[in-house]
């Protein structure tokens, strides 16, 4: 749903599914996509929204790979101002906001399927793997 506020601008809720290519445009087409939770462990929507070249907005409930500045908004408090702050900064500079994307795309690429598996599952299965003959072995 799209709607305009004059003292706002345009401002855009997702509330049901939308497939992947159009997911896409929204997300780059947007000048900063809202992907704070205080709920989710991992924050999937700021890393769709840099794989497409996206500027996400995150809070601090796992998104570990949101750095402030560099590749993303990080907003710590539920404080309007501290947003506005951050954006007015960003968007002050057309050189800084596409160096973000860039960075972000970067970002993005560390966290592929088989990579995220390969860096946390794999070391997690041979850790199990570790424990179980060393159980073998004392019984």
């Amino acid at each position: 749903m799209a709607r305009w506020d004059p003292d706002k601008g345009w401002h855009a809720s997702v509330e049901s599914h939308v497939d992947c290519d159009a997911r896409g445009v929204l997300l780059r087409g947007a000048d900063v996509v809202l992907a704070n939770s205080r709920h989710a462990p991992f924050g999937l929507v700021g890393i769709e929204t840099m794989a497409v070249g996206g500027i996400a907005c995150t809070g601090t409930s796992g998104e570990d790979y949101a750095r402030a500045g560099e590749n993303a908004l990080v907003i710590a408090r539920e404080d309007p101002g501290e947003f506005s702050a951050q954006f007015e900064a960003v968007f002050a500079c057309a050189d800084h906001v596409e160096a973000m994307r860039r960075c972000g795309l970067r970002t993005a690429r560390q966290y592929t399927w088989p990579r995220v598996l390969e860096r946390h599952l794999l070391p997690c299965i041979g850790a199990f793997d570790a424990l179980a003959l060393n159980a073998l072995r004392v019984a």
